[in-house]
């Protein structure tokens, strides 16, 4: 009995030493965890420049702002001018006197067209005679508007006062009517004032045609270009 209780004894002092031997070669093969290094804390200093850098951005975005609330305030009186500007132009366009405007100017064209044609299938024209001066045809011209004055002016036959039943003689009749033929026919001297200065100017009645021609093309171009503007506003303005 004695040498079984030993033998359970060194039994029980093998299997120690063997759980010993492996808890020291666990121990040794485990790493130990590293402890986390602390953030060291801002100093007071660092903190106040983080602080102004924070604050001066936050100012230039109000700058931004508030220059872009400007622009936008710019920009929304621009575009309300610019619609009032173009209903402006629209009622223009369309009213009866803008389409009257571009109508006349049409007529214009018409009657300058017309009125070239005729000037230039006229016959080639023969100077003025040499021995005939512009000084000449102003005082002729004077002297026929002179005469026209004086046979207006005088009073027509019979007289008011003129008996009904006394015959009025006929040769005064006669010279009468010639007078006032004579008024008739002579109503467009009222508007040679300015045939001189043509004369003078052009040299020759040939010339002078070429002058007119010339007039007659540019008022039709500028009759053209000003319809053209005209109906390309009212095209621009169509909503």
């Amino acid at each position: 009995m004695i040498v079984k209780h030993h033998s359970y004894k060194y039994l029980l002092l093998t299997l120690i030493s063997i759980l010993l031997v492996i808890a020291v070669g666990l121990s040794g093969c485990a790493k130990p965890v590293p402890a986390p290094t602390p953030t060291p804390a801002p100093t007071n200093s660092e903190s106040a420049s983080q602080i102004a850098e924070l604050e001066a951005k936050i100012r230039q975005l109000e700058a931004e702002n508030q220059r872009l609330l400007a622009e936008n305030r710019q920009l929304s009186s621009d575009l309300a001018k610019t619609t009032s500007m173009l209903q402006s132009l629209y009622s223009l366009a369309t009213s009866p006197t803008y389409t009257n405007t571009v109508n006349k100017l049409s007529e214009i064209q018409y009657d300058t067209s017309d009125l070239a044609a005729f000037v230039h299938g006229l016959p080639d024209l023969p100077p003025l005679p040499p021995g005939l001066t512009v000084s000449q045809i102003n005082d002729a011209i004077n002297d026929g508007r002179y005469l026209r004055r004086l046979l207006r002016d005088l009073p027509d036959l019979p007289p008011p006062l003129w008996p009904p039943l006394v015959p009025f003689p006929q040769e005064l009749l006669e010279l009468d009517n010639m007078r006032h033929t004579f008024i008739d026919m002579t109503e467009w001297m009222e508007n040679l004032r300015d045939l001189p200065g043509f004369l003078e100017s052009a040299g020759s009645l040939d010339d002078l045609r070429f002058r007119l021609e010339h007039y007659l093309r540019d008022v039709d171009n500028t009759a053209s270009d000003a319809r053209g503007i005209l109906e390309e506003v009212r095209h621009d303005v169509s909503p």
